[in-house]
């Protein structure tokens, strides 16, 4: 078994560190108590183990290449499935003016490792601002990058090989950043909408330049949020669509020989989350999902076999149940399971070893929330006879 890395290591120590030293924060005296107006500094902690049986969402028919061991060169994994821990540092920065203004400011770092296949080990970061005003509504901002992305093993028409009959399977791998933004207002005291944008861009590396891509997305949710039992229920629809380069630089006039990845599709999902019982210092949470969304691609070339008329529908479910203690601590179990159905296009192979897969991932999220640092303001005048947003 592969030793855990340096940086998990050091996410692991900080989170018992932070069990040990840190300070439960008291217990409100009514559930809707608002923190007082200031200015505080967070550390938050977090660690996800969870067992992942398809770790590069590969199809049947992959997966018993890989376990036949008959093309080597076509997979860079040694097991489909695998234990993969994902820790997670952040600071927060939270500025409470009174009178239903707040801030909130945000940076993450989070990383990824897998027991048995290091090659998909991965780190990323991102930034958030939250601004809060008077009345519910509320403006973010967020940005995520993520260097280095092992998406698998992919054919590369254009490898120059020393010998005939040599592998022309090359690791394809992109970057990825992503701005975002979001606009939320409350309709009424239960009712809540927001509406988000955001951008996505890939960056292959050199041997698939042809995949990178920009993708636009937009999502609308709707949500009753102040139910019984600290219930919530939320409704989403969305959009998006994916536009890549398609080429690699080949002289004009010859015939593409390039594949397009290019799609745009429909997103439709609900959400439901319900108090299951509290103590004194704990409370019970449940939580469900589930999302569908849909890919219609939209290359134009017969020889682009894996995309040409390809439609995909991905669906995806979670269920959770999550216990906090003290308002600091948070642990909750889940179970994940993806599925996803794709209709090749007739010139496809009848055999297709780019098609359906299906992820089943099972795992426990902690968090920790630790103060380092809170200064008081005075509170203005009706600051005290001012309600919750």
């Amino acid at each position: 078994m592969r030793l855990i890395p340096v940086w998990s290591q050091l996410a692991v120590i900080a989170f018992v560190g932070t069990l040990v030293t840190a300070t439960p924060p008291r217990a409100a005296t009514s559930p809707r108590a608002r923190p007082a107006a200031g200015q505080s500094l967070e550390l938050s902690v977090g660690l996800m183990p969870f067992y992942d049986d398809n770790v590069l969402e590969y199809s049947d028919n992959q997966i018993a290449e890989i376990e036949s061991g008959l093309h080597p060169d076509r997979y860079s994994i040694r097991s489909r499935d695998d234990l993969v821990v994902q820790p997670e540092l952040g600071l927060v920065y939270r500025v409470d003016q009174g009178g239903g203004r707040r801030r909130i400011v945000r940076l993450r770092g989070i990383g990824r490792f897998n027991d048995k296949n290091a090659t998909a080990d991965d780190h990323a970061l991102s930034a958030g601002w939250r601004e809060s005003f008077q009345g519910g509504r509320t403006f973010a901002a967020s940005y995520y990058t993520l260097p280095d992305y092992y998406l698998r093993q992919l054919y590369d028409e254009d490898a120059v090989v020393p010998f005939p009959g040599l592998s022309k399977y090359r690791r394809a791998g992109f970057a990825l950043k992503i701005p975002s933004v979001e606009y939320a207002q409350r309709l009424s005291h239960a009712v809540r909408a927001a509406l988000d944008y955001q951008y996505e861009r890939r960056n292959y590396n050199d041997d698939f330049n042809e995949r990178d891509s920009g993708t636009h997305q937009v999502e609308a949710e709707l949500a009753l949020d102040r139910l019984r039992h600290r219930g919530r229920i939320a409704v989403l629809g969305g959009y998006r669509t994916s536009k890549a380069r398609g080429s690699d630089g080949d002289s004009a006039g010859v015939t593409p020989d390039d594949v397009d990845v290019s799609y745009h599709g429909p997103i439709v999902g609900l959400s439901g989350r319900l108090g299951l019982g509290r103590g004194r210092h704990v409370r019970f949470d449940g939580d469900a999902s589930y999302t569908l969304s849909g890919r219609h691609y939209t290359s134009d070339r017969p020889a682009d076999k894996y995309h040409y008329l390809r439609q995909d529908w991905l669906h995806k479910f979670e269920l959770g149940l999550g216990a906090t203690i003290h308002r600091s601590l948070h642990a909750r179990g889940f179970y994940r399971r993806k599925d996803a159905n794709a209709r090749l296009g007739t010139s496809a192979p009848p055999v297709s070893d780019s098609g359906s897969y299906r992820v089943n991932q099972v795992g426990l999220e902690l968090d920790w929330v630790a103060t380092l640092w809170h200064r008081a303001s005075a509170p203005s005048q009706g600051d005290a006879d001012s309600s919750e947003p």
